[in-house]
């Protein structure tokens, strides 16, 4: 396992003291906003996660436009990457906390410019002050993501077709806008389903794949280094339908950006929360089997959402043990006997099937006993 660099992102928003209401007992505040800047978190994965990590990991660093790093701190971040050696993994406008009436595919002209302006400012960061934080194998470029919780609507009446062709129209701007800037960075959508009363477009990696492929064929985007940014853990894709929506990626080489985050927990923990981190069990295992599969070899996210008790110490031990549990999953994919697991589902011995996932769920948490410290 430690013959292959692998490569693991963190996300600037894990590090907050969220407010009040949703940290009453106050036990990050020294993670204010005021307090801990976007280049002081990267000294704090340099200093308390990175000497915990087997030395075939290499850390990453996801952070949003505006709420996470400004044209005034960019140079400040840049610097502090590049002298902890920890790479720019992810940069992602930050619509979904500033437009709430579609966003890219907003039907108001004002609204739709302002989101294509904050989408190319976000490039322009990446690929100016940013840049030298970027790793050097350019097959490990930083993602530009581009998340569907804007792209809302709530009424049955909303012209959601109109809406569908402005967000191809934006998308295919924000492409063109990407590639006259150097055409480096990985493009990806993430979808979801509403987690509110808002419906979405682009709910799936199926939808999403299809709006690829209208943007290639009516706007002449080319899809190399465009996708989908998929995640595990996202309650919008319950159940083994993580899995089919991982499988329809990897086989339209269309997977650009993975969030680790398990579903199903790990029987200590509720399923499906989001950002929970990833978790050791039969679910991750099969997925880190597909990934090795399919070739992605790029950054394989952990965005933590912190407890409301948690201390940063606790916070930051969760961010080691999300790496640590993937990469033992990933070391038991790798020992998995598949062609006789293959033979057990042929047979229908399903009893035999299960037993061997969880003598392979046993693997890796040896493993992750043997890394954790």
């Amino acid at each position: 396992m430690s013959g292959r660099t692998s490569f693991h992102s963190v996300c600037r928003w894990t590090f907050t003291s969220e407010s009040d209401e949703a940290n009453p007992d106050h036990a990050r505040s020294s993670w204010s906003p005021e307090r801990l800047h976007a280049a002081g978190v990267v000294h704090l994965l340099s200093e308390e996660v990175v000497p915990r990590l087997p030395e075939h990991i290499q850390l990453g660093f996801e952070v949003r436009y505006k709420a996470g790093v400004q044209e005034r701190t960019a140079d400040e971040l840049a610097e502090a990457l590049e002298g902890h050696r920890i790479a720019l993994a992810l940069v992602a406008p930050d619509a979904p906390a500033r437009f709430s009436y579609g966003g890219l595919a907003s039907p108001d002209d004002r609204e739709r410019d302002q989101a294509l302006q904050l989408g190319t400012k976000a490039v322009d960061l990446a690929y100016g002050p940013l840049a030298r934080a970027w790793q050097r194998d350019r097959s490990l470029a930083p993602t530009l993501m581009l998340w569907n919780d804007s792209w809302t609507y709530d009424s049955a009446a909303a012209p959601v077709g109109m809406m569908y062709e402005r967000l191809m129209q934006s998308v295919a701007r924000l492409c063109r806008y990407e590639k006259g800037r150097g055409g480096k960075m990985f493009v990806a959508i993430r979808p979801a389903v509403s987690e509110t009363g808002q419906a979405r477009i682009l709910p799936g990696s199926a939808s999403t794949l299809l709006f690829w492929r209208k943007l290639e064929d009516e706007f002449g985007i080319k899809l190399n280094r465009k996708g989908v940014a998929l995640s595990l853990a996202h309650p919008g894709s319950d159940g083994l339908g993580r899995v089919s929506d991982l499988v329809e990626c990897v086989y339209h080489d269309a997977l650009v950006h993975w969030s680790a985050s398990s579903g199903f927990g790990d029987g200590l923990q509720p399923p499906g929360g989001t950002d929970a981190g990833a978790t050791i069990n039969a679910l991750t295992i099969a997925a880190a089997g597909l990934m090795e599969r399919s070739g992605y070899r790029r950054w394989k996210a952990h965005p933590i959402t912190p407890r409301p008790y948690e201390t940063d110490s606790q916070v930051l031990d969760r961010i080691v043990r999300s790496i640590l549990n993937w990469e033992a999953c990933a070391f038991a994919a790798k020992d998995l006997d598949e062609k006789q697991l293959t033979s057990h589902f042929q047979q229908r011995q399903i009893a035999k099937a299960d037993g061997q996932m969880r003598r392979a769920v046993s693997s890796a948490w040896k493993k992750f006993d043997e890394w954790y410290r």
